[in-house]
């Protein structure tokens, strides 16, 4: 499976007009260390339909435990977005929470 990291900052053009910027970092992990955090997921009811939101859990090893990410930053796995809601951090590996609306 590949992971996107997409990374946003503010930066200043040559005019100084503040502007985003999207950096995007691609990783290969594999299908097992992208797991449910519990096995019901939430439907929230709004305006617009039903909307399903997910918990997840990351787990980075090996070579991907030196991935950089941060509260806040966005994940995308399988053409579906995550937000890191948490991360933790252990002597061998990470867990990372993610949070996802389908």
């Amino acid at each position: 499976m590949v992971m996107t990291v997409l990374r946003k900052q503010t930066v200043m053009d040559e005019w100084g007009n503040v502007r985003e910027a999207v950096t995007m970092e691609q990783y290969e992990i594999e299908k097992r260390d992208f797991q449910y955090a519990r096995k019901v997921s939430e439907l929230e009811v709004n305006d617009a339909g039903i909307i399903k939101s997910r918990l997840r859990v990351l787990f980075l090893r090996e070579e991907n435990a030196g991935i950089v990410l941060d509260t806040g930053d966005e994940i995308e796995i399988e053409g579906k977005r995550y937000t890191v809601l948490q991360v933790r951090e252990y002597m061998r590996h990470k867990e990372v929470i993610v949070h996802g609306v389908e």
